[in-house]
């Protein structure tokens, strides 16, 4: 049985079936080129399922956008493809490429603590919402905190932290 949790970085949400046969668009969160045409094994995370193993078999890019046709293993129908809606596509940690210093992947992100530069708690960040000029950090407290260098000041993912200068008026 494999170990689904050692599946933690995820590189994509499964949108929508893509015609008859299976074949299912993705949504991308990685922004290296290519990443998706060099998968092979990877852990499906269904939303109200167990997860479970696939390989893909295929996968190209919609011209011009973060979104991919993907074809999986074991998906070979429409009505398959239906079922995995909003279903997570994850990797090992150790098929990811290194990032540059001060950027995250995604499950680096989710989770952590926020705290303001005062000590205060603003609680744990449970979404990543990507806009067009930054993504957007949403605590557990429904608190909205734009990801840019002026407002996060440090990340230690070891300590499950992120410290924050709320920007005035940022919580009013």
């Amino acid at each position: 049985m494999p170990d689904y949790e050692s599946y933690s970085v995820v590189v994509a949400r499964l949108s929508r079936p893509h015609g008859v046969s299976g074949e299912l668009k993705a949504i991308v969160f990685s922004d290296m080129p290519g990443r998706m045409e060099s998968l092979d094994d990877v852990c499906i995370r269904p939303r109200d399922r167990e997860p479970f193993m696939a390989r893909v078999l295929a996968a190209r890019q919609v011209p011009n956008k973060r979104t991919y046709i993907l074809r999986l293993s074991g998906v070979d129908d429409r009505n398959q493809a239906e079922v995995l809606i909003d279903a997570e596509l994850t990797v090992k940690p150790a098929d990811s490429p290194q990032l540059p210093a001060g950027t995250y992947y995604v499950n680096q992100i989710l989770g952590l603590q926020v705290l303001t530069e005062e000590g205060e708690a603003l609680g744990a960040i449970v979404e990543i919402l990507s806009t067009g000029a930054n993504d957007v950090y949403v605590t557990d407290r429904k608190l909205l905190i734009p990801a840019t260098a002026e407002v996060v000041l440090q990340v230690d993912t070891s300590a499950g932290e992120m410290l924050i200068r709320p920007l005035p008026g940022m919580f009013d």
